[in-house]
């Protein structure tokens, strides 16, 4: 199957450059990424492996316990692990979101924002951070239509939050 080659727009490829930049920044300062400790945790019961018969031709298997069959200290473990997931992903889209204001301004990271929804932790933490920006703080320092405070701002951010 070809699905031809992945075309992103300029601020498309912003964002992807921000997630870039974020697991560069996980890299420098040591933080682990969830879903590696998560699969390590998980393959201490779940096994998986791989055989390629005389012909070349892999076959991938896989031997899964449901959670209700794990023992206790690794589903504790587990769960320990989806909580820290959940941090992380709070703090990579806060991270991200800040990057992009400082690196490609404000109106890039109004369509960031627009890649959030309301339902999940990471987009309520992203949201709470969210609007507490103002266009100036973007790395152009330019005022917008988009700002809450347009009309009332003196150039005094802080007499508004």
């Amino acid at each position: 199957m070809n699905n031809g080659p992945i075309i992103l727009s300029e601020t498309g490829s912003k964002i992807f450059w921000a997630h870039d930049a974020w697991h560069e920044h996980c890299e420098e300062e040591g933080i682990a990424d969830p879903w590696q400790l998560m699969r390590e945790c998980s393959d201490k019961v779940n096994k998986h492996w791989v055989e390629t018969d005389k012909k070349g031709r892999t076959t991938w298997y896989a031997e899964t316990k449901s959670k209700d069959e794990w023992p206790k200290e690794i589903l504790e473990e587990y769960k320990k692990l989806e909580a820290y997931r959940d941090e992380y992903m709070c703090d990579r889209e806060i991270w991200e979101g800040q990057y992009i204001l400082k690196e490609y301004g404000y109106e890039t990271l109004l369509a960031f924002a627009r890649n959030h929804g309301h339902n999940q932790e990471y987009d309520l933490a992203f949201w709470d951070w969210f609007i507490t920006v103002l266009p100036c703080e973007g790395y152009t320092g330019q005022c917008s239509f988009d700002c809450p405070v347009i009309g009332n701002c003196n150039g005094d951010l802080h007499e508004f939050f």
